[in-house]
Formats: C-alpha cells, sequence, structure tokens
C-alpha cells in the first residue's frame, strides 16, 4: 500500500516537471518565433522611419512600450515616437564595431529583468537592418546635395516643391518659394578667383540655413542661384522671411587670400502659389521677382505684391 502511495507521489511529481518543462520550451520557442518574425519584417524596407516604426511596433505589441527615442549623433538623426512615460531604458547600438547611435525606450510600468534582456536581444537584430538602412540614407542624402555647398540639388529640389505643392493642396495651406542670387558674383571670381568664388558659395549657404526655418530647405538651383521653399507660408511671410536671409547675407564677411575683406549682397524674388496653379509656373514668377529685384537696384527683396528695398531707410513693406 506504502508501495503504492509513493508511486502515485512520484508520478505527479514528474508529471508536474514534465509540465514546467515545456512551458519553458514554449516560452523560448515563442521567442524564438518573435525574433524571427521581426528579422523578417526589417528585412522589408531600406527605408530608416520605416524601419523604426516596424521595431516601435512589435515592441508595442508585445511589450506594452509608449515611446521610442533613437538617436545618432553621426548623421544629426533623431526619430521619436510614441509618448514618453515614467519608466525608461537606454542602449547604445552597434552592429558588430560599427556605433549606430542610441535607443531609449519607455514603457509605463518597469519592465521584467526577462523582458529587458528580450527587449536588448530583439534591439541588436534590430541594429544590423539599421546599419543598412542608414547606409542607405547617407547613399539617398549624397544624390539629393549639392557637393560644393552642401545645399539640395536640382534633383532634391523638384521632389521636394512637388511633395509640398501635392500637400499645399490637399490640406489648403499657403506655399511660397524664394529664388535668391549673389549680386556681382562674376566680379567676386574675377578679381579674387574661382576657389574663393566656390568658398563664398559655401559660406552663403550655411548662413542661409542658421537664418531660414528649421522647415526650410536650401537648394542650389544652378550657378549662384538658390532657392528655399517655404511650406505653409504665405507672401507676406515669405518677404519677411527673405528680408531677414537678405540682411544676414550682407553681415557676412570673408577674407580673401590676399587678406582682404569681402563683402557681398543678394537679390531675392518671392512667390506665393495661386489657385489653380502648377509648381512649375511658381518657380518661374520666382524667378520673374528675382529679375525685377536685380533689374531695380540689386541688393532688395521683390514679392508678388509687395517688396522691400534695402535703399528705404526704415525697411518698410511697401506695395506695388
Amino acid at each position: 500500500m506504502a508501495n503504492n502511495s509513493c508511486a502515485k507521489k512520484l508520478g505527479q511529481a514528474t508529471r508536474e516537471l514534465i509540465t514546467k518543462d515545456e512551458s519553458q520550451l514554449s516560452l523560448g520557442a515563442s521567442f524564438q518565433y518573435q525574433q524571427l518574425q521581426l528579422s523578417q519584417k526589417l528585412h522589408t524596407t531600406l527605408d530608416l522611419e520605416s524601419l523604426i516604426d516596424l521595431y516601435f511596433e512589435s515592441l508595442l505589441n508585445q511589450y506594452g512600450i509608449t515611446s521610442l527615442i533613437y538617436f545618432c549623433p553621426n548623421d544629426g538623426i533623431e526619430i521619436s515616437l510614441g509618448s514618453p512615460t515614467e519608466f525608461h531604458y537606454g542602449q547604445r547600438l552597434f552592429a558588430d564595431e560599427d556605433f549606430l547611435g542610441t535607443m531609449t525606450i519607455y514603457c509605463q510600468i518597469e519592465l521584467k529583468e526577462s523582458d529587458e534582456k528580450r527587449i536588448r536581444q530583439l534591439t541588436q537584430i534590430f541594429a544590423f537592418s539599421l546599419r543598412n538602412a542608414l547606409a542607405f540614407s547617407r547613399l539617398k542624402l549624397s544624390s539629393q546635395t549639392d557637393f560644393l555647398t552642401g545645399a539640395g540639388n536640382r534633383a532634391a529640389m523638384e521632389a521636394s516643391l512637388e511633395r509640398e505643392f501635392e500637400l499645399a493642396q490637399r490640406h489648403d495651406h499657403p506655399l511660397s518659394v524664394l529664388m535668391l542670387d549673389i549680386d556681382y558674383f562674376k566680379a567676386i571670381n574675377d578679381q579674387y578667383g574661382h576657389p574663393f568664388g566656390d568658398k563664398v558659395l559655401k559660406a552663403l549657404v550655411d548662413e542661409l540655413k542658421l537664418v531660414a526655418r528649421t522647415s526650410d530647405t536650401v537648394f542650389r538651383f544652378g550657378g549662384e542661384e538658390f532657392v528655399l521653399i517655404l511650406s505653409n507660408t504665405n507672401t507676406y511671410g515669405a518677404v519677411v522671411i527673405a528680408e531677414r536671409l537678405r540682411k544676414a547675407a550682407e553681415r557676412l564677411r570673408l577674407v580673401s587670400d590676399s587678406g582682404k575683406s569681402v563683402s557681398l549682397t543678394i537679390s531675392i524674388g518671392a512667390a506665393t502659389l495661386h489657385e489653380h496653379e502648377y509648381a512649375k509656373t511658381l518657380i518661374q514668377r520666382a524667378d520673374e521677382q528675382l529679375y525685377l529685384a536685380k533689374s531695380n537696384g540689386r541688393n532688395q527683396v521683390r514679392g508678388n505684391t509687395h517688396h522691400i528695398q534695402q535703399q528705404n531707410p526704415a525697411n518698410e513693406i511697401a506695395i506695388v
């Protein structure tokens, strides 16, 4: 009888042990499947933002993550998704020896140690896809950037203008462009040489980027002509921004190889999208306003309905 009782207890204990082992194996298999699923999803895109969005979704569904912030100091990239909450976990990202930036994950409650470990493992899988996406992003950026000045090139300008045009049409927002030109640039090249002329172009673009709004991108249209696309900006706003850029250019001082201080001025034409107008004609009208600014004395801003002249002591906006 005693032997039967012991055998019964031993059998029960064995069944409990087997059930526990099966449960652990099941959890392990489930996480392996999750890793495989994530890897397959991440291989579907090389777009950086789409890739990070896919990774965020995988954590959101599985671990209740509320926010994710990716920062890559080497490329000046910061992407934020969701809403940050109290608890957060940071991780430096590497693929082999390549540093890819940092990832900060936010959640509403403190993660279990096991979940934190799994997220770190998933992030390692993510890092190798991230390295490919960063390389693709750099290649794409270089193909859209003017090598000399660092401004966007003509192809990038046309793509950006088309995108902003569609957004303006869809949301009924104003859209303006500025076209600017360095006054007497040929004389600068002739007097100080083309290498110095290149230095002037680069210095101007750097200054334009500093003064312009972060949402406004600078493009090299050709030669010494540049274009800025001003989203959600009417004519008055465009002229105000243009005047700010004109004054910034006027303050620039560059030193020639001979040690001489050289200043420059720019002329700017502004145009705002009309109803039923195409993006191409918007650029043409900005170019026409630039021509008027140059023919009327240079170093001034000219718009469709307003212009600001450097000769005007009060720098008022005058109706024309």
